[in-house]
């Protein structure tokens, strides 16, 4: 039975927002407090798959177990697959009713696909050794191919991989020297797909060409997004090809591959024309306003009078990005921002779909055979600073911006942190960390204040005693849900029953609630 719980945040006031959360259901089972290979794969309306690989490296297979929860939470299937141990889960992806799991062997010989079909109860295992010696970065799925890209001596390849004839094609136009893979991305139709790469243009400035594909990965068109002497454009993310023209947004450095100063804006039209603007985060209305009034104003004055010069102010900063969200004809640009303590500024990309798209370490993101085998872990601490929305129409012009604040230190490198929602002419951000759940209704009023709260236990009486913080995550789920997942200590209030060492999922959804009125 659902728990219906609302949290209204403070005073209410005219033209605020309310910022509402309600909690549903919660799953647990049991955990061993040695084991933490789990992963949560949303379904959309069709529930939750969730992934455990049970590794320990001490015999020639282990046991993969597969969960369908529905979206009460409610467990309605359940299957085990044996996999060699050589071959660790590397990504996933979810579409058209089916979830990919990608796993590679470990010295990188040969992957598997394994189609987890919820609806039909089936299970079916495509196996390739053709895609050999590969640093796999991206994987998606669209129609019977699987999309696999990554580097192969240290340059970026796409593979479409024909899972029911078996047949590898290596795409055209990827593969060059001094570049980077930016994206993989399956656009709207379902039948094509883009592939971002970086590259260098006749002034040595990081440029991107951007090709698409049909689902059999034939290439459909390519262009190049140039930019000016001097400006490199670090990474992008790129909208659906609509009535034949598309937005690329990214970030763009001045005379730095590894300090930003901005953000670009690429429309190409239907007859090819490109427009291409660059803001300087002094010029986006609120990207600096985490910093206070009086440190933003002060900041955005320096950023201004420097563009005046023909200089850029540039930041060490990086940003976790996600893949551009589409809805309402609406294209919504959303990541968290933040500072590192070295000097790698490797921008990643988490996709709405997978996991495996991320900053820093692409290849321990889920991998079971690393968690086992490695000893040392390189530690890296980032200070988030703030979750950042920019909405635009398909024409790629700005209709407004909005953050949240957040101030959080993270040990072990970003891999992921909060969740992004669309609501209808809102965005939602949430993110879970140190027992607590912090949620803003993103709008362009920029009136909306921060929620702050618990989740909810299994029963009001229990008691949360620990969490392991490296477990802890959010998915975005379906409509205005989401899913909350983690491994605690509970206790119960029967103080003589021992903790209940948990791995849970909370349901949790915000609500697109309406501009209250005063109340003196």
């Amino acid at each position: 039975m659902k728990k219906p719980a609302l949290v209204l945040l403070g005073i209410i006031l005219s033209c605020l927002a309310q910022a509402q959360v309600e909690f549903g259901e919660r799953y647990e089972q049991k955990h061993n407090w040695l084991k933490d290979n789990y992963l949560v794969i949303s379904n959309d309306e069709q529930g939750v798959l969730l992934v455990q690989a049970d590794y320990d490296g001490s015999s020639k297979k282990y046991p993969l177990f597969l969960s369908h929860l529905d979206t009460e939470l409610k467990r309605v299937w359940s299957d085990t697959l044996d996999i060699p141990t050589r071959f660790f889960v590397k990504g996933y992806f979810y579409a058209e009713k089916r979830s990919y799991l990608l796993l590679q062997n470990t010295h990188q010989h040969s992957v598997k696909v394994l189609r987890v079909d919820t609806q039909k109860k089936e299970l079916k295992e495509f196996d390739s050794k053709e895609l050999a010696e590969l640093n796999i970065t991206e994987f998606e799925v669209v129609k019977n191919t699987a999309i696999i890209g990554g580097y192969f001596e240290e340059r970026p390849v796409v593979f479409a991989y024909d899972l029911i004839q078996n047949k590898v094609r290596t795409l055209q136009n990827v593969y060059q020297n001094d570049s980077d893979l930016l994206e993989v991305k399956i656009n709207k139709d379902s039948i094509s797909f883009n592939v971002l790469a970086s590259i260098k243009d006749e002034n040595k400035d990081r440029a991107i060409v951007v090709n698409t594909y049909d689902y059999e990965g034939n290439p459909l068109r390519d262009y190049t997004i140039h930019t000016r002497p001097d400006y490199e454009l670090i990474n992008g993310v790129s909208s659906s090809i609509n009535d034949i023209s598309q937005v690329v947004v990214g970030m763009y450095g001045y005379k730095s591959n590894y300090a930003v100063s901005g953000l670009y804006v690429n429309y190409v039209d239907r007859t090819g024309t490109q427009t291409m603007n660059f803001y300087n985060f002094g010029e986006l209305p609120r990207f600096l306003d985490y910093l206070g009034e009086k440190r933003a104003n002060k900041q955005k004055a320096k950023a201004l009078n420097m563009k005046k010069e023909g200089k850029e102010l540039r930041y060490k900063a990086s940003a976790m990005m996600r893949e551009l969200i589409e809805k309402d004809g609406k294209l919504v640009f959303t990541g968290e921002f933040f500072k590192t303590y070295t000097q790698d500024n490797n921008v990643g990309r988490l996709n709405q779909y997978g996991r495996l798209n991320s900053y820093n370490n692409f290849n321990n993101l889920y991998n079971s055979y690393d968690q086992w085998q490695s000893n040392t872990t390189q530690v890296q601490e980032s200070d988030v600073t703030h979750a950042y929305t920019l909405v635009l129409n398909q024409q790629g012009e700005i209709q407004w911006d909005n953050y949240m604040e957040i101030d959080e230190n993270i040990t072990g490198g970003m891999n992921e942190f909060g969740s992004f929602q669309w609501l209808g002419e809102r965005a939602a951000y949430i993110y879970y960390h140190d027992k607590e759940l912090f949620m803003k209704i993103l709008d362009e009023a920029g009136e909306s204040e921060m929620l702050t709260t618990s989740l909810e236990l299994m029963d009001e009486t229990d008691e949360l005693r620990l969490e392991k913080d490296e477990s802890l995550g959010t998915v975005r789920w379906y409509d205005n849900h989401y899913l909350v997942y983690g491994i605690q200590h509970v206790r119960s209030s029967d103080k003589s029953e021992p903790l209940r060492k948990v791995f849970f999922i909370n349901k949790v959804s915000a609500t697109n609630a309406p501009v209250a009125s005063r109340i003196d």
